[in-house]
């Protein structure tokens, strides 16, 4: 069977700046994933001139680890996606389902220009809001089941509980939704990536922590996903401590969030 490996590749420097991230992927023939997994261990060397800037001497490691694996018919093996194999205990995760929403609220009123002759419909707004919330959320139960514990959600700087088909009312930025939802399993960054890759119908922005080298160690990671495929972010080329660090300035209620919640995830800010 053919498999496609997914690698991280990495040179640690002695400053964080200095950090190199970039992506690749390899094929394989083996029986089983397994199989691919103990040749890639057994042979786990590999050039790692691309990494290194020789102009810099301070260099530290080289390394690389496996974001996925894809069997021939594209479907995700590897990493684990049985919860059970993770350490118990919260763990944040969120999303921008901005773009989604406002593409949405102008894909109907496209469609019935006689609702909304103006532009301005409240009402039509906090339809398409809430339908698709809805459906979005409903994505995330059916991924991860009984694991999710809770869901909030942050629109016009404040914070509300999800109530299907009422979570959203009077909105006024439609870009700025924001969906919290706590997981009591410590996923993997790799594990949450792999899920986020399956939701092809949405686009959005998804936060989550990181507990693993070679990023700086107990960070956050921002990825944007684009109905099944990467868009920027921490797993595409050339992402590293940019989309991986401890300042989150693109979603600041993140941490208000993860306090309210008093969710302990180890990461210190």
């Amino acid at each position: 069977m053919r498999y496609e490996v997914y690698f991280l590749y990495y040179a640690n420097y002695g400053s964080v700046d200095l950090n190199v991230y970039k992506t690749g992927e390899e094929v394989y023939l083996a029986d089983s994933v397994d199989e691919v997994l103990n040749e890639i261990e057994e042979d786990w060397d590999f050039d790692d001139s691309f990494l290194i800037d020789p102009d810099i001497d301070d260099l530290l490691d080289t390394g690389r680890r496996i974001i996925l694996i894809k069997d021939e018919n594209n479907n995700i093996v590897y990493p684990s996606m049985d919860f059970n194999d993770y350490e118990d205990g919260k763990i944040l995760v969120s999303f921008n389902i901005g773009t989604e929403v406002y593409d949405n609220h102008y894909k109907y009123i496209d469609e019935h220009p006689e609702d909304c002759p103006n532009n301005d419909c409240p009402k039509i707004s906090d339809k398409c809001a809430n339908e698709t919330l809805d459906k979005f959320v409903e994505y995330l139960n059916n991924l991860f089941g009984n694991i999710v514990s809770d869901i909030k959600v942050f629109y016009d700087k404040k914070l509300v509980d999800y109530q299907k088909g009422q979570t959203i009312k009077n909105v006024k930025d439609l870009e700025e939704i924001h969906v919290h939802m706590v997981l009591n399993k410590k996923l993997s960054a790799e594990l949450l990536n792999a899920k986020f890759l399956e939701m092809e119908e949405f686009h959005f922005v998804a936060i989550y922590p990181e507990y693993s080298e070679p990023c700086v160690r107990n960070c956050y990671i921002k990825q944007e996903y684009d109905n099944g495929e990467y868009d920027t972010g921490y797993f595409t080329d050339g992402g590293g401590s940019i989309y991986c660090n401890r300042v989150l300035e693109y979603i600041p209620e993140y941490l208000e969030v993860k306090k309210l919640l008093h969710i302990d995830d180890g990461i210190e800010v």
